[in-house]
């Protein structure tokens, strides 16, 4: 097995600690990093010595990943499953799943358990899991071991051989592009009590999809038009309008979700991999246990508390492949103004874990990059757009408004709505910086479409117009009562 130098270097720093007696280690590594190389070269060492061990991980659905993984470290086993294909009962390695041991009281023979995925290790399943193997060693790894709770529950001593920010920098991982397209108002969505993220029922209700993420397929085609991607959705219907949404629009997409099953997935992941699907959209089961090298995009369309399950979801994007220098996240969910970015790994704290004061991203206004800037209106990194300076007295008027209001899509023709007025406002602001007469956006709106689409917004430029002119004469701050009260074309 031919090993990085910080998998050898975790790999010792994990055996000096049984050998001096201390029984849970906890490893922790970014997604990517290669955790399943460094636990199978540890179950290489158990097998050669006669001794047994197990692998748990949660739920059936990630049994067969788990035992792939093995298959593919040349690492022999069997799954403690009695309809599995690679049920074999007297191999000195199990892979098992949690839910099988805990409902059917299972305890295998093993002096080593290793627990995959330990950030996903609460509960009275493992509870009961780890009571009885209280004098064996236990290796739980991990890409997110923040737990508000803590993770003494399964480890004593962490070993976290490399931070994120440098296996990128020795070409191991890649780091994203990040862009927020959206920033959304979630202060009416309630937190769930057990869970501590948002409600996913509330979500549902309080965002209702389609109204929210309404530019989600026009910002991919703008910005990342044609690459493979996963888009994390809120629920099954949520994920099923964006997956028509993709397909009506001319971009070949599927939905997958916990009922889908594991024999279909693999199909579906096999026609992203050779470019017949371009996005899969998911609700909540490609977080974990997915090796998807050629992904080149992460939409966030599902919105979390979660720093752990934010890492997860963008982990997806990290991992090398031909031609990929970096991937995309496209944010419709504030999760990357919530917690910050990726590069800026937290270490683990066994003790409890409390999130870092994040440091806010600039997000540019004409092409929605984010970025950390080091200076005052920095230009942007990606388009070189430098921010207008605020006037001094009176109130900044924000002329961006292109993506300051969705509306609900229910076809094709709605998208195409969008878009218009999207174009509208672009011309708008330009024709506004370069003090240019309202019958300019006329005539680009008629170039573009057509003239009837040129007349229907007559009035709302013309409002545009003079809502600028008299904030200048006045210089204070503008009143928006027309937006409020009247639908232009773009927002019917």
């Amino acid at each position: 097995m031919n090993l990085r130098p910080y998998q050898s270097k975790a790999i010792h720093q994990i055996r000096l600690l049984f050998a001096k007696g201390t029984k849970k280690v906890l490893l922790h590594l970014s997604t990517g990093g290669g955790k399943t190389v460094i636990f199978c070269e540890i179950l290489n060492g158990v097998r050669k010595r006669g001794k047994k061990a197990i692998i748990v991980v949660y739920g059936k659905g990630l049994v067969d990943n788990a035992s792939q993984r093995l298959m593919r470290e040349g690492i022999p086993h069997g799954v403690l499953q009695g309809n599995h294909w690679n049920y074999r009962p007297n191999e000195p390695i199990q892979v098992c799943s949690i839910t099988t041991l805990f409902k059917r009281k299972i305890v295998p023979e093993a002096d080593l358990v290793v627990i995959d995925e330990a950030h996903m290790s609460t509960g009275v399943s493992y509870e009961w899991l780890l009571s009885q193997y209280q004098d064996k060693f236990i290796l739980p790894v991990t890409a997110t071991p923040h737990l508000k709770k803590g993770m003494r529950h399964v480890a004593d001593e962490v070993v976290y051989p490399i931070a994120f920010k440098e296996l990128v920098k020795q070409d191991f991982l890649v780091a994203p592009k990040y862009f927020c397209p959206i920033q959304l108002d979630l202060s009416k969505v309630k937190i769930d009590s057990k869970t501590g993220d948002y409600s996913l029922a509330d979500l549902a209700l309080n965002m209702d999809g389609p109204k929210i993420y309404g530019e989600v397929v026009s910002h991919y085609k703008e910005i990342c038009n044609g690459v493979p991607a996963i888009c994390f959705a809120i629920n099954i219907q949520h994920s099923n309008m964006l997956v028509n949404l993709f397909n009506i629009n001319g971009i070949k997409a599927e939905h997958v979700d916990a009922k889908t099953p594991q024999s279909v997935r693999a199909e579906i992941i096999k026609r992203l991999e050779n470019g017949e699907t371009k996005v899969i959209v998911n609700v909540g089961v490609m977080t974990t246990g997915i090796d998807i090298p050629c992904l080149k995009a992460i939409i966030f369309c599902r919105p979390t508390k979660s720093y752990n399950l934010m890492i997860q979801m963008a982990g997806r994007g990290t991992r090398p492949y031909k031609d990929k220098d970096f991937f995309y996240i496209l944010d419709h969910a504030n999760n990357v103004l919530e917690h910050g970015f990726i590069e800026n790994e937290q270490e683990c704290n066994l003790d409890g874990w409390e999130k870092d004061s994040v440091r806010k991203a600039k997000v540019c206004k004409e092409c929605f990059f984010a970025w950390m800037p080091e200076k005052p209106r920095e230009p942007c990194p990606e388009c070189g757009f430098i921010e207008p300076a605020k006037e001094t007295a009176g109130k900044e008027i924000n002329l961006e408004v292109a993506d300051a209001k969705l509306v609900e899509i229910k076809s094709a023709e709605d998208l195409v709505r969008i878009k218009i007025k999207k174009f509208v406002d672009k011309e708008i602001e330009k024709a506004l910086k370069r003090n240019y007469k309202p019958g300019y956006v006329f005539y680009r709106i008629k170039e573009e479409f057509d003239e009837n689409e040129a007349k229907k917004y007559s009035k709302y430029i013309d409002a545009k117009f003079k809502l600028h002119s008299d904030s200048r004469q006045t210089n204070v701050g503008s009143d928006n009562s027309y937006f409020r009260n009247q639908n232009s074309p773009g927002m019917a």
